[in-house]
């Protein structure tokens, strides 16, 4: 792994680190921030200057250790315009063409990463590199050693300065087609204009209040599932089950189908752009109906992308977006706040036995859940003729009611028998095949929380909690059982009073079921289990709740940052320009 790797891995948007002060003193230290990272330069703010440290400096610098192993490298910090002759400076000089000095930054950020070590020569300040395993490498002593800072991306200690929003499964699909002015049968989110006015008023709520947001989609954003419209370019290879059912999720294919989505919801990307160039932030969880969010290859395509979003007179695109959109494999979680995450690792219909490396072993499409299956092989035919049948909650109610309907349509019993036949070809895999991907799911979730600063025995805890795929491991028989008659009925309030004693965070908020919901999880009101309901259509089939809510709530939770952090469980009221509050039966 390069140097530039390792940096790309352990640098964190929001991180801040420290120069040393003169000599290798603790005091005089000077910090910056990491403002933005791409494939190519960390952008850095020190005072009031912004500073980018491109890739190519530390190529060089690790091409000069290469060639020299026990080379000492002098900092020089530079006060006059000619470079010191072996020092960072002069490579860096040599690397970009620029004059700018900014070895002691390059350096501190080499120290972070535990690639050099600083060292003294006479009064001169210089690096060293540090060679071997990170078990045997030469550390400074003890009083001289610069505790590394956590990142500031997920784990904001103290008072956060962005107030909170969540919102969650919206399932945004292929929306309306450009050329036809149409939506396809499968789509689910018709609310674009309501998107954009309820981003409108946070960013007026920003202003009153002078305090920018973080906007957390909390899973499903998106449903790539249902984009089933086929490319035109010959350069795509599809089988006859993909023109059938829908691509596969081979990244070609999923960042061709995220294109699709986003011109369909072209003003959502556009209001969204819009938020983000005024100082806010966006952070997008995965859920099970966007797996491919977990894909760093598709987060990238995906900023690239929002870049043709922003608005017009924005001039540092590719800052606003690489520093203002960021990717959540599992969950979100500020220290003593606030835990989120989608949920549906604790639904076995839909739950990833490696949520972090969610691949097929030896391949590079994605080990998919039953409940996948079950939407690209059998539901997205059913709304080809019920539209809204996957807004009736729960599905496997709808299942029920409706059965002898569905199998006296020709079209839909066939497609009945395909999907069963895919259930009974699925085959469990062997331990060895396996055990890369296990590798792989543990060595990410040590990287989340160092990440987020969490005890890894705690997150463990939790991560045992998880429900293995239903579809991999039980019966095919049982897996059709659980398709007629699975209901996650209170798993969700029980998993959050897990969360809740394991971290001591005040409010969990989970997603998936799209019912929105609050509860105490403990009787002296100092803890909550919040979900977030849906921006989609709901027909409950229960009929309390029918009375209750309305068929749209666009549900949203929101933290407003100061002495209290309360909660509070909102839904948008579009003829109202605000937001009220989501009513609930005890």
């Amino acid at each position: 792994m390069s140097w530039w790797d390792e940096i790309q891995e352990k640098i964190n948007s929001g991180d801040v680190l420290y120069t040393p002060g003169r000599g290798l003193q603790r005091t005089g230290k000077k910090p910056f921030r990491i403002i933005s990272k791409d494939l190519f330069k960390l952008i850095i703010t020190s005072g009031a200057s912004k500073i980018p440290l491109e890739k190519q400096c530390f190529d060089k610098i690790e091409e000069a250790f290469s060639g020299n192993p026990l080379l000492w490298l002098r900092v020089a910090s530079l006060h006059d315009r000619e470079a010191l002759e072996n020092s960072v400076d002069k490579l860096i000089r040599e690397a970009t063409g620029s004059q700018l000095a900014r070895g002691n930054y390059i350096c501190a950020i080499l120290e972070y990463c535990e690639l050099v070590r600083y060292s003294m020569s006479g009064n001169r300040k210089g690096i060293e590199w540090i060679q071997g395993s990170s078990n045997s490498k030469p550390r400074l002593p003890q009083s001289l050693e610069r505790k590394k800072q956590p990142s500031l991306k997920g784990n904001m200690a103290g008072k956060e300065e962005f107030n909170i929003a969540i919102v969650s499964d919206l399932h945004l699909s292929q929306g309306r087609n450009p050329r036809t002015r149409r939506y396809n049968l499968n789509e689910d989110f018709f609310f674009d204009g309501q998107f954009d006015r309820f981003l409108s008023y946070l960013e007026a709520e920003s202003e009153r209040r002078s305090r920018k947001w973080r906007l957390i989609i909390a899973g499903d954003m998106v449903d790539f599932l249902q984009i089933t419209r086929m490319p035109n370019d010959p350069g795509f290879s599809l089988t006859e089950r993909e023109k059938e059912y829908g691509l596969g999720t081979s990244l070609d294919k999923t960042v061709w189908k995220m294109k699709v989505m986003m011109d369909g919801h072209w003003m959502f990307f556009k209001a969204l752009g819009r938020f983000l160039s005024t100082g806010n932030r966006c952070i997008i969880i995965t859920g099970n109906h966007d797996i491919e969010w977990t894909v760093p290859e598709q987060q990238k395509a995906f900023r690239e992308e929002m870049k043709k979003y922003l608005p017009r007179e924005t001039s540092n695109g590719n800052e606003v977006v690489s520093s203002s959109v960021e990717f959540c494999p599992w969950f979100y979680y500020v220290p003593g706040l606030i835990w989120i995450e989608h949920g549906h690792q604790y639904d076995g219909m839909n739950s990833f036995d490696y949520l972090l490396a969610p691949y097929l072993p030896n391949s590079k499409e994605l080990m998919l859940p039953g409940g996948s299956f079950f939407v690209r092989y059998l539901f997205n035919k059913v709304e080809q003729k019920d539209p809204f049948a996957d807004n009736i909650k729960p599905t496997s109610a709808y299942v029920r009611k409706y059965w002898l309907k569905l199998l006296c349509s020709p079209k839909i019993l066939k497609h009945a028998c395909y999907f069963l036949e895919i259930l009974r070809k699925i085959r469990r895999f062997e331990p060895e095949q396996l055990e890369e991907l296990r590798q792989k799911n543990k060595e990410k979730i040590q990287a989340e929380a160092e990440r987020f600063g969490i005890d890894l025995s705690k997150l463990e805890a939790i991560r045992k909690c998880w429900v293995p795929c239903f579809i991999y491991n039980t019966s095919k028989l049982r897996n059709i059982k659980y398709f007629l008659t699975y209901e996650a009925g209170k798993t969700y309030r029980k998993m959050a009073s897990v969360i809740q004693k394991q971290l001591g965070v005040k409010y969990v908020v989970f997603g998936h079921t799209h019912d929105a919901d609050l509860l105490l999880l403990c009787s002296n009101g100092k803890a909550e289990y919040t979900n977030s309901g849906t921006w989609t259509k709901i027909f409950s089939s229960n009929p309390a709740e029918r009375l209750l809510r309305d068929e749209q709530e666009s549900v949203f939770v929101q933290i407003l940052r100061d002495e209290k952090d309360r909660l509070e469980l909102m839904k948008w009221r579009d003829d109202l320009g605000r937001g009220e509050r989501v009513n609930l039966f005890e």
